[in-house]
This record gives C-alpha cells, sequence and structure tokens, in this order.
C-alpha cells in the first residue's frame, strides 16, 4: 500500500472539501433558481388570468383572439350566425337610423377606414356592451372598453344574464322603469344612468350612457345595447359613494 506523506494527505482532504462545498453550492443555485423560475412563473400567470392583477388590464385585450377571429368568419354570436363583424355593424347601424349618430361617430372613428368595426371592438375608452332577445337576456358581445370596464373575461361576459350586473335599489330600479320605458316608445334614450357590478365587486357609475334596440336589415329585433365613456364613469367600491 502506498503511504503518502501528512502534508499531501491534508492536501487531498481539502480538495475533496472544496470539491463537495462546490458541487453542493451549485445544487442549491439550481434549486433556489427552479423555485424562482416558479415562483415568476405563477406570478406571470396570475397576472394574465386574473383580471385586474396587472395596471395595464386594457392592454392585455388588444389583441383579443376571439376578436380576430371572428372578424374573419370565425365563432358566431351567441345563439345567431353573426359574426362579431357583422353584429358591430347592425349595432352600429341600429343606433344611426335612431339618433343620426352611429357608435363610429361617438368613437371618433374614420367611417371609411377598413378597420372600423375592428377599431369599435378594440376600443378601450367607449364602452359597447349588447345583449339578446331572450325572456332573461344573457350578454353576447362586449368590447374591450366594455370588458375593462365590467373587470370580466369575454367567456365569463358572455355567459352572464345582463340582470345579474344590474344594482336594484329602489331609486335605480324606479329610474330602469322609466328609462326602458322611453326605449320602449322611442327606441333608444340618451343620458341614462345607473350603478353596475363588476366582477371584483366594485361598482361603476354609468353617466350619460345611451341604450338602444338594435336590428337586423330586416327590421327584426335582435336585442339591446348601451354605448357610454369609461372616463365619465367612476369605479367605486361601495354604494355608499353613488
Amino acid at each position: 500500500m502506498q503511504i503518502y506523506p501528512l502534508h499531501s494527505k491534508f492536501k487531498l482532504l481539502l480538495y475533496i472539501e472544496v470539491v463537495l462545498f462546490f458541487h453542493l453550492h451549485a445544487r442549491l443555485c439550481c434549486a433556489f433558481t427552479s423555485v424562482l423560475v416558479d415562483l415568476t412563473s405563477r406570478e406571470a400567470i396570475t397576472k394574465r388570468t386574473v383580471l385586474g392583477s396587472s395596471p395595464s388590464l386594457s392592454d392585455d385585450f388588444l389583441d383579443t383572439p376571439f376578436l380576430l377571429q371572428s372578424l374573419n368568419g370565425g365563432p358566431k354570436i351567441t345563439g345567431t350566425e353573426r359574426d362579431i363583424a357583422t353584429h358591430v355593424e347592425l349595432v352600429d347601424t341600429s343606433l344611426r337610423d335612431l339618433t343620426g349618430i352611429g357608435v363610429s361617430e361617438r368613437m371618433g372613428l374614420d367611417l371609411e377606414s377598413p378597420e372600423l368595426y375592428e377599431s369599435i371592438c378594440t376600443n378601450t375608452r367607449y364602452v359597447l356592451i349588447t345583449h339578446g332577445t331572450e325572456a332573461d337576456p344573457i350578454y353576447n358581445f362586449g368590447n374591450n372598453a366594455a370588458l375593462a370596464a365590467f373587470f370580466r373575461l369575454w367567456e365569463s361576459l358572455v355567459a352572464m344574464p345582463s340582470a345579474q350586473s344590474v344594482v336594484l335599489r329602489p331609486i335605480d330600479e324606479e329610474m330602469r322603469i322609466i328609462l326602458m320605458k322611453k326605449v320602449t316608445d322611442d327606441g333608444f334614450v340618451e343620458g341614462a344612468s345607473g350603478i353596475r357590478v363588476r366582477d371584483d365587486g366594485a361598482y361603476i357609475k354609468l353617466v350619460d350612457a345611451i341604450v338602444w334596440n338594435c336590428h337586423d336589415k330586416s327590421g327584426a329585433k335582435i336585442g339591446q345595447a348601451a354605448f357610454f365613456d369609461r372616463n365619465k364613469c367612476p369605479i367605486i367600491d361601495t354604494l355608499d359613494q353613488a
């Protein structure tokens, strides 16, 4: 058996300890990095999927997949054969026929633009939201501004009866009855107000909203629409602030 001098054994032990130290350090760094990456990924996923956790919520809707698909003959408006572009055109035209000014003009858009209806859909300031003609009407469209205002994803919005968003305080119910009678009689009402519930539990106070009946090209009623400026409609935490 070969015998090593004492100092050689010491060097060997020191070398082994150094190797073990760096090996263990490397493993710990990898483990820490994995945890950090996992936490970062979870945070990123949460910001993408939980509305309102990102300060730039509206930006998340600027490239809305449903819109791009539907404008190219993709998914239809629920319960109809209309794609979103056709639906928005009918809603826009209905308001113009009733008041002389359509959604496009109220948004300040170029009526000759080939991307007119896409611009209505992706607008983040002016809310356009519609529901169908069911006995308990269900929302079937909301542009980017509507999704942000109501704090909902598209899939959530178009599965919700419109009545679920309405706050029914006595004063609000009285006003709603008056407004709905005017819509029935005249086809539209301007200057509407009210309180709507957001999906985060807060409320949006509607100011100077327009509500109107929408028709297809044959004159058949296809539902109702509402339009308002988000910049005029504050978000409130409690009804006491209304």
